[in-house]
């Protein structure tokens, strides 16, 4: 760009495909880009008039739910960010001096923008978010930005309108205790809807207990959303607080399941007779048990996330729930449908479906998200050698444990079976264990154990973290399980782990389920995979 004649206009190169609206401009949208000044938070679809200048928060369903957003990020900061905001133009890059060269022709005059300050004393105080996060960033990306960034010209008075800078305060830490407590104390009004729910006949029919499922699937979340979200500024409001009130509710409910099966309640034993019969199994038990537990605190832990200024920050723990809940379906739906419990599969086990959907379209928004930036840059070729070996022996473990729950004849999977008999029970879902066992977590850990020795790259490297933590909170999940269940008294005395074989059989998974989350620890603190071969 070079000044004209008059010095209140300047000469700008344009390019000629792209439409400039004359009322209304979209703001860009680009994933890679992670400047700017506020916490992150989870977008909206934002659009700024050209005439006053004010931008406007626009909320769909896909947005939503996917998080695809024009903004720098899904979890921004405000409905501004830090497009259009005032700097010195940058150095024109080669490929931008070409590009310039090339469209000499579509250049325009167009009013210089009075420079105005769009950050307050406060927020430059404030350390920028850039340094709280980072993104996969090219010298071919930024040059496209420097591009964007002259065609945003005709946008000048529009951007410099756009509101300060917010300066996170205790007053948002404060709000998002109260919505993560309000959500917590609604959970517990599962108790006396079910034992209300145990006092009439209803439920005795399988399809009317479908109905009465929905029913409360769709009743609760508008209870929760009056009560504790309506109020809620728009720009703290997340639809995923509400979904996750819904699920905190149904954790409860699971609590009272569980203490159903172990035969301290029959408050609920209408449900195992007309429901999900599947869960009158040790395996039931302790997944129910799970649910009400570590997926209620993990619950609570997200919506807190969600409502604090900075959502961002809490990625591994939504990465971590969401491995936790995926492999728990993916053991206890197939388990159910090819074990003993078969033939009585009722329309209730359809009421999974939104665990199985919800997680993973949520992992679409946290994948979306600017990671944090590696704080650290301690290395240690002896823990990634010690991890490489480990893993190793691990693989063979689940390799043989294969073997054993599919009735192999092979000398170590017989060996096996006396150490886990559980493995056989006719249940079905200690078979699926080590099915998902072998094509799920085996094959992450030979890619592990590759990279720890060959090394990886940053966009490899940060793959491999956020898969850590899923599997990490997969694995915690399945063999909280599979341990409780090969001791609890509802499981067959022929298939009950008891006497010598205990040592054994906990000494290896427990060691299992610790390396892997030391694993992951080491990935999301550390910077491992620098190669052993270096």
């Amino acid at each position: 760009a070079s000044p004209s004649e008059s010095p209140d206009k300047l000469t700008l190169t344009k390019r000629p495909t792209v439409k400039m609206a004359e009322s209304t401009t979209r703001l860009r949208r680009s994933r890679r880009s992670t400047s700017g000044l506020g916490p992150a938070r989870f977008g909206y679809t934002e659009r700024a008039d050209a005439i006053d200048g004010t931008p406007k928060g626009r909320k769909s369903l896909r947005n939503s739910l996917l998080g695809i957003t024009k903004s720098p990020s899904p979890l921004r900061a405000h409905p501004g960010g830090n497009v259009g905001r005032a700097s010195s133009p940058p150095k024109p890059t080669h490929s931008l001096k070409k590009r310039q060269e090339a469209e000499a022709d579509a250049a325009v005059e167009t009013p210089l923008p009075p420079r105005r300050s769009t950050r307050s004393s406060a927020a430059r105080k404030q350390k920028p978010e850039s340094e709280l996060f980072s993104g996969d960033e090219d010298e071919d990306d930024q040059g496209d930005q420097h591009v964007e960034a002259a065609e945003g010209q005709d946008l000048g008075e529009v951007n410099a309108t756009l509101p300060l800078e917010e300066v996170v305060d205790e007053e948002d830490h404060l709000e998002a205790w109260k919505v993560m407590s309000a959500s917590g104390l609604l959970s517990l009004l599962a108790i006396p809807v079910l034992y209300a729910l145990n006092a009439t006949s209803v439920v005795q029919d399988p399809t009317m207990l479908m109905v009465v499922g929905v029913v409360v699937l769709i009743g609760y979340p508008a209870l929760v959303y009056n009560i504790v979200f309506r109020n809620m500024p728009a720009s703290q409001y997340d639809s995923y607080m509400l979904l996750f009130s819904l699920f905190a509710f149904t954790s409860v409910v699971d609590l009272i399941l569980a203490l159903t099966i172990d035969g301290r309640l029959d408050v609920f034993s209408w449900y195992l007779q007309y429901g999900e019969r599947y869960f009158q199994s040790s395996y039931g038990y302790a997944a129910n048990l799970w649910d009400a537990t570590a997926h209620w605190m993990l619950y609570m832990v997200m919506i807190y996330g969600l409502a604090s200024p900075n959502p961002a920050v809490y990625r591994y723990v939504y990465l971590y729930w969401a491995g936790s809940i995926i492999f728990s379906l993916a053991n206890l739906l197939p388990g159910g449908t090819i074990g003993e419990y078969s033939h009585e599969l009722e329309l209730s086990s359809f009421l999974n479906a939104p665990y199985v959907l919800v997680p993973l379209i949520f992992l679409k928004r946290v994948f979306d998200t600017p990671r944090p930036v590696r704080t650290t840059t301690y290395r240690s070729k002896t823990l990634d050698t010690l991890f490489a070996i480990i893993f190793a022996l691990v693989m063979a473990v689940l390799y043989v444990r294969f073997a054993a729950c599919m009735g192999s004849e092979w000398g170590l999977a017989v060996l096996w079976r006396e150490i886990e008999p559980t493995l056989l029970d006719p249940s079905g879902f200690f078979k699926v264990f080590g099915v998902v066992g072998l094509y799920y977590h085996l094959p992450y850990l030979l890619v592990a154990v590759t990279c720890l020795i060959l090394g990886a790259n940053r966009s490899q490297m940060n793959v491999l973290t956020d898969a850590a933590v899923i599997l990490a909170g997969g694995m915690a999940e399945m063999y909280f399980c599979f341990m409780l269940s090969a001791v609890h008294h509802l499981t067959q005395v022929d298939y009950r782990v008891q006497g010598a074989q205990q040592s054994s059989f906990w000494a290896v998974n427990v060691a299992i389920v610790a390396v892997v989350h030391l694993f992951a620890y080491h990935c999301v603190y550390h910077q491992p995979f620098t190669g052993l071969l270096d």
